[in-house]
């Protein structure tokens, strides 16, 4: 009886005991998870409260047209966003960009050109960058990039406005990459902005280029420019080589 009360007992002490190491188990997990979400919430807390002031910093610029004290904040702004919710980056599209352009109609631009003449469309509310090819009494889509237009959605009238100009522009010339700043990437093409148009209506402003991008980011990682074009380098590589052809022909 002695021995049965003695096991009863010791098996009643090892159980508690177990009960007991599962509770404090059970407390660390829970204070490991409180830990973690109070971690969480403080970094949200702080990014909400930095957001908001990035974001007044951004209201009082644009209203103050100092864009580009604005597009800094803008920038700074989606790096701490990336910190509290990372996000998706894909790659860049290598496949063709679809064209909102619909089937059988001709930008109104291109109504009249040459032979053999090779055409850039850049629409904006897409960012897209199409090249065509006039031959044959007809256009040819050859290409569509991704592209990255000015902050300014609007068309550009004045100095600093970080706009895109919206009209019909020529590439004067090409500089490769290696005679600018690394921020050009494999190079630029000058446009001729402003255009005799463009200064009949008093628009200001220099400086317009189409061209790439450091070499040690991504296309995808720029929000904005400051009024030029910019498509990856590997693409600004393929109209290197069409605008060769094209002068061949003698038309741009």
């Amino acid at each position: 009886m002695l021995l049965l009360k003695y096991i009863n007992m010791k098996l009643k002490n090892r159980l508690l005991f177990f009960l007991i190491l599962l509770l404090f188990a059970a407390n660390l997990i829970l204070l490991a998870l409180f830990n973690k979400e109070k971690s969480k919430t403080a970094s949200f807390s702080n990014f909400i409260a930095e957001a908001n002031k990035n974001l007044n910093i951004i209201s009082n610029s644009l209203a103050q047209r100092n864009f580009k004290k604005a597009h800094f904040s803008l920038i700074q702004t989606q790096k701490n966003l990336e910190d509290i919710v990372p996000l998706f980056k894909p790659p860049l599209p290598e496949k063709m960009v679809a064209l909102s352009i619909p089937a059988g109609e001709v930008p109104y631009p291109f109504l009249y050109t040459n032979e053999n003449t090779y055409l850039l469309l850049c629409q904006k509310t897409s960012k897209t960058l199409s090249l065509f090819r006039f031959a044959q009494g007809k256009f040819s889509l050859i290409k569509t990039y991704p592209c990255i237009i000015g902050m300014n959605d609007a068309d550009k009238k004045e100095i600093g406005d970080y706009a895109t100009p919206e009209g019909v522009y020529f590439l004067l010339n090409f500089i490769p990459g290696k005679e600018m700043d690394e921020k050009y990437g494999y190079g630029a093409f000058i446009l001729n902005y402003p255009n005799l148009l463009d200064k009949k209506e008093k628009k200001k402003g220099s400086g317009i280029w189409l061209h790439g991008h450091k070499p040690t980011t991504n296309l995808n990682e720029l929000l904005v420019t400051e009024g030029c074009v910019v498509i990856s380098n590997d693409s600004l590589k393929e109209l290197a080589f069409y605008q060769t052809e094209c002068y061949s022909y003698g038309h741009c």
